[in-house]
């Protein structure tokens, strides 16, 4: 509930570090912010963002893991969204997992934002580091052994950082200077992931607002 706020030297509810909410005006219209993109800060979701924050800035993995309606798509999103690629000199590139999503598919949008460095050596632009967020990422097909191919072939990028190109097997490309956030809902698709997988993650449960979060919203929105 508390966060160690180092200025003053003293513990401070994560209450004080919610922004004020900016008013929108909320509506279809194409001037106006549909409802279901409407966000309104709360002490849960900074302190959600707060750990992000911490873990995507020094390069570790984060998972948000929580049912349909915790936000933790959205808090993602947000924070992804508010980074400055000069001066954070971090990029994102966001990949939805579907039952459809095989390794193949995966690689091929892995592949789609970095470019050669040198040799087989591949990644963002110089200076910068990617943040693949990978959103739904128990929801590939589980095959007859109970594996999911697109997540056998993210567990190999995440623990040796490279993977064969499928035009030439004899070459190895190196995945230089990337990251990855994921989240997903365990009441759907599979509803856990391989533990090689899993394992490189620093995992956190998202749950429901609470009843003060929820008074937050409703009355900043009101």
């Amino acid at each position: 509930d508390y966060l160690y706020d180092h200025k003053t030297g003293k513990h401070v509810h994560w209450n004080t570090k919610v922004p004020e909410y900016v008013a929108l005006e909320i509506g279809g219209k194409s001037s106006e912010t549909p409802f279901t993109s409407v966000s309104v800060s709360s002490a849960d979701t900074c302190r959600m963002t707060a750990v992000i924050d911490l873990l995507c800035r020094n390069h570790k993995y984060a998972m948000l893991v929580g049912t349909a309606g915790t936000g933790k798509t959205l808090l993602i999103k947000e924070y992804l969204h508010s980074l400055d690629k000069d001066a954070d000199k971090l990029m994102s590139n966001l990949i939805t997992m579907s039952y459809f999503t095989d390794s193949t598919r995966l690689q091929a949008e892995v592949d789609l934002p970095i470019e050669k460095m040198a040799g087989t050596m591949y990644g963002p632009p110089p200076g910068k580091h990617l943040i693949y967020f990978i959103d739904d990422l128990n929801l590939p097909q589980i095959e007859t052994y109970g594996t999911q191919n697109a997540i056998a072939l993210l567990t190999q990028l995440m623990a040796h950082g490279s993977c064969f190109d499928r035009g030439d097997l004899a070459m190895r490309k190196e995945i230089c200077n990337v990251q990855f956030v994921a989240a997903m809902d365990p009441t759907c698709g599979s509803f856990s992931v391989c533990e090689r997988a899993q394992r490189h993650f620093a995992t956190f449960n998202c749950a429901m607002p609470g009843t003060e979060d929820l008074r937050t919203v409703y009355t900043s929105i009101f």
